[in-house]
């Protein structure tokens, strides 16, 4: 399970967040070409803003890249599959990945009543709930939201067809607790008596390719 899980359950907290108003969510996939995305979407309409943008420049930092326990013998769960038993094995590698929180709006004063929002929210609900979908087992994996101690006006950006056309704020976050995750399914094997034995020789590897914000009680 690679990093496009946590920028999924990016996508959805901040969806959470602004369900209410009438911005705009652009995940990391679709601000690659963002303008491009509008214009072909609004048919060269002006674009409507406000936009936030959720950009991830680089790729992801490992954090440990020694063997570990937690890399080849890492969690394990019960899991159920057509009325069958499983193990399913969770192995992972820490990482740390950054992000880039971009506030677009017509005036700067609407930019940044709506990047005060983003900072009491991120502040106040840091958790990120990340869910592994696996054989019908949602197993929940937890991490942090961590934000810099700056926003930044860089409204000035190569983007800016028209001086005054709008107005950009943005603030770099990163997320702590993160792991690259390789899950593993073991057939389940249960003797009378209730001694249970996991079969460990037919491993199967797969990857499962208004102004105001809203708080998130549920993060």
């Amino acid at each position: 399970m690679s990093a496009y899980l946590y920028d999924s359950a990016i996508i959805q907290k901040f969806n959470r967040w602004t369900e209410n108003t009438n911005v705009h969510i652009y995940g990391p996939e679709q601000t690659r070409q963002l303008f491009e995305i509008i214009a072909d979407t609004k048919k060269d309409k002006p674009i409507e803003l406000p936009i936030i943008t959720i950009v991830r420049p680089g790729g992801y930092q490992i954090i440990n890249t020694n063997k570990r326990p937690l890399t080849y013998d890492g969690r394990y769960v019960t899991t159920n599959d057509n009325g069958e038993r499983y193990t399913l094995q969770l192995n992972g590698i820490p990482i740390q990945l950054e992000y880039q929180i971009n506030v677009y709006a017509r005036k700067y004063r609407e930019a940044d009543a709506y990047m005060r929002e983003l900072v009491f929210n991120l502040i106040n609900y840091p958790e990120l709930q990340i869910t592994i979908p696996y054989h019908g087992s949602n197993i929940v994996h937890n991490c942090s939201i961590e934000i810099s101690s700056t926003v930044e006006d860089n409204s000035a950006i190569p983007e800016r067809m028209v001086v005054g056309q709008f107005t950009r704020l943005s603030l770099s976050i990163s997320l702590v607790d993160a792991y690259l995750w390789d899950t593993r399914l073991k057939p389940y094997l249960t003797l009378e008596g209730g001694l249970v034995i996991v079969s460990s020789d037919t491993d199967v590897v797969t990857e499962d390719l208004d102004l105001t914000f809203k708080d998130d009680t549920t993060t």
